[in-house]
């Protein structure tokens, strides 16, 4: 277990800071501000919260002098936003700087699914073959634990419109493939892929009608299940 807040015990990049490593990040961070200040060098673009309810204007900060300021928002989406800070940070390196620790979480392709122009439409909704487990009508999951009961407020779902959440939530992690491979081909193009591990993970997975769930507060495979994927020199 680890707190909320996480501020007990001794985390990642405490550990990398305190080892000499330049630590920066980008994105989502849900923990509160105090530990992000005292894990990371440099911060730019932060969203402190959770669910940002919107890949666009989202609320951002940065660090600056070891307080975290709230910066003009950005109409952009969010992770355009993350992916240029992360390539801009490796394109400033130099061969002299210390080693880096990078981190950045993005906020998609959680809820809503709206992808950016571009995506849009890439996958077409009646095409959309839904997993066997999916059930149709009203949805009996919410987005978090607090809201798991009921399902109230929402329309029953149709094998249309769960197709069609199911193509826009599929144009989202597309959409987030090709910014990370923006970001794994400028440490290509900077050299830097020679000596940097990279750690690809996520946390859970929406249930996206499987079982006749939404969210993802449930222990069935769809929301629990983990990826992670390490890759580089000698791995």
């Amino acid at each position: 277990r680890a707190p909320r807040r996480l501020d007990q015990g001794t985390t990642l990049p405490v550990t990398f800071r305190k080892s000499g490593y330049k630590t920066f990040m980008t994105g989502k961070w849900h923990n509160g501000a105090e530990s992000l200040i005292e894990g990371f060098n440099e911060a730019e673009k932060i969203f402190l919260g959770g669910a940002s309810g919107t890949h666009y204007r989202v609320r951002l900060n940065r660090l600056n002098n070891g307080q975290m300021e709230p910066i003009d928002s950005i109409d952009r989406f969010a992770t355009d936003i993350f992916s240029d800070e992360v390539i801009g940070f490796l394109k400033r390196r130099k061969k002299s700087d210390p080693p880096f620790f990078c981190y950045v979480p993005f906020t998609a392709p959680h809820s809503p699914f709206t992808p950016p122009e571009g995506f849009q439409d890439l996958y077409s909704p009646s095409e959309i073959v839904l997993p066997p487990n999916v059930q149709t009508g009203n949805p009996r999951g919410q987005a978090a634990g607090n809201r798991q009961r009921g399902g109230r407020g929402r329309r029953p779902q149709t094998r249309e419109s769960i197709q069609q959440n199911y193509a826009l939530y599929y144009a989202m992690i597309t959409n987030l493939d090709h910014h990370i491979g923006r970001i794994l081909k400028t440490l290509k193009e900077t050299g830097q892929d020679k000596n940097t591990i990279v750690i690809l993970a996520n946390d859970h997975g929406l249930a996206m009608n499987s079982h006749g769930l939404r969210g993802k507060a449930n222990a069935y495979e769809e929301s629990s299940k983990v990826f992670i994927s390490i890759s580089g020199p000698g791995i």
